[in-house]
């Protein structure tokens, strides 16, 4: 027991400047989704389904109506939730009314920043 609360102190300690110092990840990094209690925790526990669908708009890598739009195979780039702006991620990870519930359970009072 002891090697391993040696082994979790020093990850514990390290993480961070190990972390920041790695290039990229912006989409991991700057959006506040990990930090807090417990919030890994949830996400650990989500449905596969649910974790791949909050990955893809954490990441960017999801049909938004934004970008399927431009190629031309919706009519609108209109929200589908709330069709009250262009569906893009920071909208659903922020503004979308439609999603705040899920947003809510998911991400908690997690601060995104929408800088990228």
């Amino acid at each position: 027991m002891v090697i391993l609360e040696l082994v979790q102190s020093e990850i514990t300690a390290n993480h961070p400047f190990y972390w920041n110092g790695l290039a990229g990840l912006s989409h991991c990094k700057n959006r506040g989704i990990y930090s807090g209690e417990g919030r890994l925790r949830k996400v650990a526990l989500m449905s596969r389904a649910k974790l791949r669908a909050l990955t893809a708009v954490l990441t960017g890598h999801c049909v938004l109506n934004k970008f399927i739009h431009r190629m031309g195979f919706v009519n609108s780039p209109s929200c589908r939730k709330c069709v009250r702006a262009k569906e893009t991620r920071v909208h659903l990870l922020i503004d979308s009314p439609a999603v705040c519930g899920e947003r809510q359970i998911h991400l908690g009072d997690a601060q995104l920043d929408t800088a990228s």
